[in-house]
């Protein structure tokens, strides 16, 4: 009797087992899923978010490290490291395009980040645990920090002339001062404010007077061309300020030449 009652009680301790290592088991990191980069604005860091998931594809939260590199499109590495990460840092999230997810938050600052020469570029990155371990897989990233765009501007005050079909001077405009200006977001084109003053020349039955420019890059290269009409009915003294050009698609971190030139009706 006494060896039944062994048996039976060493029956149920090993089911026992079998149902807690199942439980642990199935609570266990299986696969990494749902992972997306972004650039948070208000906090001025960047967010790389994925999912844990266990043998059932439920979404958990565990501990871990993740190594991460992140290029821009035109090579640069412009981020390279190791972040780790613990329960705390995963959260429920909820989009649209995505739905409800169970994600970590990995945070990188952007003073850890070096500027580029593209705002745009791809985020590689390797997650593991102390019982898990996953290839490396990648996602797009936007809004990488990128270096300034300086623009030389030839000495001021520079007279400029308009001149008629037939070669004579139509018209003087003396331009004394240019500021130019950037959005954060380099694909706005950097806008020019040109100042200046109508020093010869009567108003134009046009109602405009106009200024030829001419933009090179560091090596001397033309990038950008045309003119810049100033929509005013300009008499001889009357001062100027027009913010009509804007400039797309220059390099970030490239240094730029901005010309005036006499130009012809």
């Amino acid at each position: 009797m006494k060896k039944k009652v062994k048996v039976i009680i060493g029956i149920i301790i090993v089911v026992v087992l079998v149902i807690a290592i199942g439980k642990i088991s199935s609570h266990r990191v299986n696969t990494l899923a749902n992972w997306s980069f972004q650039y948070n604005d208000s906090t001025d860091d960047y967010s790389l978010f994925f999912a844990l998931c266990d043998t059932k594809e439920r979404e958990v939260a565990a501990s871990g490290k993740v190594s991460i590199r992140i290029e821009n499109e035109n090579g640069q590495v412009v981020y390279e490291g190791k972040k780790a990460f613990d329960k705390s840092d995963f959260g429920t999230y909820d989009s649209k395009a995505a739905g409800e997810h169970f994600l970590a938050d990995v945070r990188i600052g952007t003073d850890e980040m070096a500027e580029g020469s593209s705002e745009n570029g791809t985020v590689y990155f390797t997650v593991s645990g102390s019982d898990y371990v996953f290839d490396e897989v990648r996602c797009e990233a936007y809004n990488l920090p990128t270096k300034e765009i300086t623009i030389d501007v030839q000495e001021l005050p520079q007279e400029i002339c308009q001149k008629d079909w037939d070669g004579s001077v139509k018209a003087k405009l003396m331009i004394t001062d240019v500021t130019y200006s950037t959005s954060s977001d380099m694909m706005a084109g950097i806008t020019f404010s040109i100042s200046g003053e109508k020093t010869f020349g009567s108003r134009t039955s046009l109602g405009y007077d106009m200024i030829d420019y001419q933009l090179c890059d560091g090596n001397g290269y033309v990038v950008d061309s045309g003119q810049i009409f100033i929509d005013k009915a300009l008499g001889t003294g009357d001062k100027f300020t027009d913010d009509s050009l804007t400039i797309y698609d220059l390099i970030p971190g490239e240094t730029y030449v901005l010309t005036f030139q006499d130009g012809a009706w």
